[in-house]
């Protein structure tokens, strides 16, 4: 299993290089073209020149958001991959701890079990199926023969219920017994978090649509705002002054650094080995799952801007009401967020 270290500023830099960024997608198990990488980008820079027009943004700001976004860019296409790398790895965990259980209530034998799940199975975890099999077949010198050999998938996916479910099996193969019924609550178990599973995935995809959609609206009422003052020969003096001309960027730097926030909150690995966690982690998640303030803060932050929001509702402090609103979009959106990721490790 590749293990992905967490990113620092200097080497997402390294990932504007296509053949580093190809070599990171590449460890997920995909491709990305050089064709698709270019249009990607085209379309992108098409994107911001674009939205640079719309907000009336000289050249000099355009180039600078085109800068900032490619910086952005690595990041945005590998948690894409990422997102798509994790779904498989719980669909594969899922199809392989079913199987494996349907085929061993049949037949309680750990090889037998292995190869009628293999022909369910593809990719990575078809070929750890095949050095689990092999390993079997040939034992040689190992005191405990299918806790090693069922190791190598343990130790690629990490997912406590795999674990569970391999002890148990490696139980009745040594020692036999009635296991039916043991098997049938490991498979209800099993159903059961595969639905929470799925049930937390959709969440996160209306919570991730939600945040776009507050973003997109909030630009849309901004940039049409400009759009119709534009006109005004004395009001377009001001929208080519510098005091525009920061402000705007920056408010579209922030909203981008907004999508990425969100991005990466609402990625992550579906496959929790708590067996393995830190427990001071899991105090951590278990108090933010049950904090009570979490609650308060998004009316406290919404009523204390909503004078600000007032004060600056004037086309000229368009800059305020963006930020503001952005501020109230993550006052609320964040701790939802925080609640749902800390409450997904229970």
């Amino acid at each position: 299993m590749r293990q992905h270290h967490k990113r620092t500023i200097l080497t997402t830099f390294r990932y504007i290089k296509y053949t580093n960024l190809k070599k990171e997608i590449r460890g997920y198990g995909y491709s990305y073209s050089f064709k698709k990488y270019l249009a990607s980008l085209l379309l992108s820079f098409l994107g911001i020149l674009l939205a640079g027009k719309f907000f009336h943004l000289q050249i000099p700001y355009i180039i600078g958001l085109g800068l900032a976004y490619l910086c952005f860019f690595p990041i945005i296409i590998i948690r894409q991959f990422k997102y798509m790398y994790e779904q498989q790895r719980f669909r594969d965990v899922v199809n392989y701890l079913e199987q494996m259980m349907y085929s061993f209530k049949k037949q309680p034998k750990i090889i037998v079990a292995l190869e009628e799940t293999k022909q369910l199975c593809e990719g990575r975890i078809l070929e750890l199926i095949d050095e689990a099999e092999k390993a079997i077949s040939s034992p040689g010198a190992v005191d405990d023969l299918y806790r090693h050999a069922l190791s190598c998938i343990e130790q690629e996916y990490r997912c406590d219920r795999m674990k569970m479910l391999h002890d148990y099996l490696v139980k009745v193969e040594n020692l036999g017994g009635q296991y039916q019924s043991t098997l049938n609550i490991i498979l209800d178990d099993v159903k059961e978090w595969t639905e929470r599973t799925y049930l937390f995935q959709k969440e996160r995809k209306s919570m991730k649509f939600k945040i776009v959609l507050s973003l997109t609206a909030s630009l849309a009422v901004a940039g049409t705002t400009v759009m119709m003052l534009a006109s005004d020969e004395m009001l377009g003096k001001v929208l080519r002054g510098p005091l525009y001309q920061r402000t705007t960027f920056s408010l579209l730097v922030l909203f981008l650094m907004l999508y990425l926030g969100a991005q990466k909150l609402l990625t992550g690995s579906w496959l929790k080995d708590t067996l393995d966690e830190n427990p001071e982690q899991i105090k951590k998640d278990f108090k933010t799952m049950r904090e009570e303030k979490d609650g308060k803060q998004p009316w406290i932050i919404t009523i204390l801007s909503f004078p600000v929001l007032l004060l600056g509702f004037d086309w000229q402090n368009l800059y305020i009401i963006g930020a503001v609103t952005a501020l109230i979009a993550a006052a609320w959106f964040t701790p939802s967020l925080k609640r749902k990721n800390a409450g997904e490790e229970f």
